[in-house]
């Protein structure tokens, strides 16, 4: 996963602004989790959790949180929910970048609540897994 600032220490002349906002630089913690766009998909994802209040300030706080045992949110939901969205938001970050097109934050949310009903069907006759939909659309 190459960002701009990397890629301009190779002596590539490139723009480090982030491309979905264009307010700081592109860097990891801040073009998945603290931009204003991905901020607010993570918000529709963890409102839907029920999970957190605040959003991730940074990497840490996001593997902390699918580490965390204490949580009501079953692992599998912890673990899938983050790839996910960091998935998405990629994407996102490479049609900006490649193919000049932005899709809004509703579509993307739409897009990855379906991948993620449809992972957690093809799992729903694995055990620990049966009411991982009911937690997901509560």
């Amino acid at each position: 996963m190459s960002l701009p600032c990397g890629l301009q220490t190779w002596g590539l002349p490139i723009q480090t602004s982030c491309c979905l906002c264009s307010q700081l630089e592109e860097i990891k913690d801040h073009l998945l989790l603290t931009c204003v766009f991905s901020s607010q998909i993570w918000g529709q994802i963890l409102t839907r959790l029920s999970s957190l209040t605040t959003l991730f300030h940074n990497w840490n706080d996001s593997m902390d949180w699918s580490k965390d045992n204490s949580s009501h949110v079953p692992a599998i939901l912890r673990k899938l929910v983050p790839q996910a969205t960091i998935y998405h938001l990629w994407k996102q970050r490479n049609n900006v970048v490649h193919n000049h097109i932005s899709i809004p934050t509703l579509s993307i949310f739409k897009s990855l609540d379906r991948e993620i009903r449809n992972i957690i069907s093809s799992r729903k006759h694995k055990n620990h897994c049966h009411n991982l939909m009911q937690l997901w659309l509560q």
